[in-house]
């Protein structure tokens, strides 16, 4: 796999960040909703896929290609 210069600090740094991010509480329930998110395999759009998963929503994710989706979908599948 090919890496730009500066990318693979920036991947450490925002695993890092991850890390040391403090989970917040929410009472927010998203069972029984069905949400779709444009450019989930990544950004800012993996994120909220992620924590929508994560409130219980039937989340469909939207990607640019069938494996950059399939990818998103195993590495949410590993955090909840």
């Amino acid at each position: 796999m090919l890496i730009e210069a500066g990318q693979e600090e920036e991947k450490e740094a925002l695993e890092a960040e991850e890390e040391e991010a403090p989970e917040r509480e929410t009472n927010m329930d998203f069972t029984d909703k069905t949400c779709i998110v444009t450019g989930a395999n990544t950004g800012l759009g993996f994120e909220v896929a992620k924590r929508l998963g994560g409130l219980g929503a039937d989340t469909t994710l939207l990607c640019m290609s069938e494996r950059k989706g399939e990818e998103a979908v195993l590495r949410i599948q590993t955090v909840h």
